[in-house]
């Protein structure tokens, strides 16, 4: 039986375009990704994103609405991921941890990455999430 993992990925937009960050570690390493990450203990999802955000770009993350949800799945494990849309208060820099860049996307830009998960098929799904609000 696959370990089945719930994670948060903070969609976080401006000018038409979206927040990305560099992967570190051993899931998906140099590979794109929304900010986000699991909960530990105890913590509810809202909380959950709020301070991956904070550990990974050093921003203050304002969620304002669940947009979808996005599973992966490889031998070992399914991961469902909760994909929130927000804004953030402050400069994101990378954490150089978990982290090693950031780079704001518009849709074009993105397909030319190499995206962890199966993020390129979100993106693909919900282009409309690019348009101008």
């Amino acid at each position: 039986m696959k370990k089945v993992t719930i994670t948060t990925g903070a969609l976080i937009k401006e000018n038409n375009k979206v927040l990305l960050i560099k992967r570190r570690g051993r899931l998906f390493p140099n590979h794109w990704s929304l900010p986000g990450g699991q909960g530990e203990q105890g913590e509810d999802m809202v909380t959950a994103i709020q301070r991956e955000v904070k550990e990974e770009i050093n921003c203050t993350f304002v969620p304002e609405a669940y947009i979808n949800v996005l599973h992966y799945e490889s031998n070992e494990q399914h991961i469902i991921s909760l994909i929130i849309k927000g804004s953030i208060i402050g400069t994101p820099m990378p954490d150089n941890k978990e982290v090693s860049d950031i780079k704001w996307c518009t849709y074009d830009e993105l397909q030319q990455l190499p995206l962890a998960f199966n993020y390129k098929e979100f993106f693909t799904k919900n282009k409309g999430i690019f348009a101008t609000t």
